[in-house]
């Protein structure tokens, strides 16, 4: 058996004792507990330093002329909660009604939450399900009367999400339908735009799987009433068509065109329908 040399006790020496230093060094095993915790966006701000809200919503398309808000602002005033609406040249006042207070202070504190989830963001953000339709919402915080955090958002997805935020250092991106609630509230029953930001997620996403059948009958559904009650040349489909459309179209495309020609030769199918039918199997797909 080979002995041990002095060489051979000095290297494993200088190799063990490093080591014992390094790991016995206070805080080495809970490294992860001592990072720097992250602080939560717009932690220094509050609802309650809320002074003053502007609004604003635009909505642009092919379909029909371009729609436009006039410049809205929700004040505090001597403690009262008032909405302000200015005419087109954004400087007579064209109506002033008084707001309750809690409603307003319910709708900031909602609005606040979202902001404390809002995630970091290297661009702007937008969600299209649809096209010739392009809404446009704008939000500014004014904080003890001085522009603090400004909210935009250009989607037309469900609560117009996501929302982008800056407080002019930072930009971050905002997913919380609650938060677009608030902005709904903040806008009033009245304006443009108030529809917009309150469509839900629900509506568009099921409770359960749904199977080729049962989308296709929702489509009909929809379609027919739609359909008989405009102009063929006036139709406009909207985010719950062409879902459902792409959706069939994908799952199986020549079932999809097979239950269209089916229901094109149903007696029951009206004029209008078969005509938008022969409309959707004319493109080439």
């Amino acid at each position: 058996m080979r002995r041990l040399s002095f060489r051979h006790i000095r290297r494993c020496f200088l190799i063990i004792i490093p080591c014992i230093v390094i790991f016995s060094q206070p805080g080495f095993a809970n490294k992860e507990r001592r990072l720097p915790t992250i602080q939560k966006p717009f932690a220094n701000y509050q609802a309650k330093q809320v002074t003053s809200v502007i609004l604003g919503y635009q909505w642009s398309g092919y379909s029909k002329p371009s729609k436009r808000n006039r410049v809205m602002f929700v004040k505090k005033l001597k403690g009262q909660w008032t909405r302000v609406t200015y005419k087109k040249d954004f400087k007579t006042v064209k109506l002033t009604e008084p707001l309750d207070k809690l409603t307003v202070k319910t709708a900031l504190d909602q609005l606040f939450n979202g902001l404390h989830s809002a995630k970091p963001a290297y661009g702007l953000q937008t969600c299209m399900n649809h096209t010739d339709d392009y809404p446009q919402v704008t939000v500014s915080l004014l904080l003890n009367d001085k522009l603090k955090i400004r909210l935009a958002s250009s989607s037309n997805c469900a609560g117009m999400t996501p929302w982008n935020v800056t407080d002019g250092n930072m930009l971050y991106t905002m997913y919380d339908e609650k938060a677009a609630r608030a902005i709904a509230t903040l806008l009033g029953k009245k304006m443009l735009g108030r529809g917009r930001v309150l469509t839900q997620a629900t509506k568009h996403v099921a409770t359960s799987p749904q199977s080729f059948s049962t989308i296709f009958k929702t489509l009909q559904h929809n379609l027919t009433v739609t359909v008989n009650a405009k102009k063929y040349s006036t139709l406009q489909l909207s985010g719950k068509f062409s879902y459902a459309m792409a959706a069939l179209h994908w799952m199986d495309k020549n079932r999809y065109n097979k239950e269209l020609k089916k229901w094109r030769h149903q007696k029951d199918t009206s004029p209008q329908v078969k005509a938008y039918i022969n409309h959707l199997l004319s493109f080439k797909k």
